[in-house]
């Protein structure tokens, strides 16, 4: 028999930063591979990323970890 517990979870908001300071934007583009991936650009030198999410993002954590 299968048991059904809760636990109390944290979300937290991720982003992706360039080595500059910036911060990487997604493009708006998924390249259909496997898996997906997002490409992005920094905001502050224009460097582009690809990335398996797409930033921000959010992740929850168990409250106690």
């Amino acid at each position: 028999m299968a048991i059904e517990k809760k636990f109390k979870v944290i979300p937290f908001e991720i982003h992706q930063y360039c080595e500059c300071g910036g911060e990487f934007i997604p493009t708006g583009l998924v390249l259909t591979s496997y898996p997906p991936k997002y490409p992005h650009e920094c905001n502050k030198c224009n460097k582009r990323e690809t990335f398996e999410k797409s930033y921000p993002t959010i992740k929850y954590y168990k409250e106690n970890e």
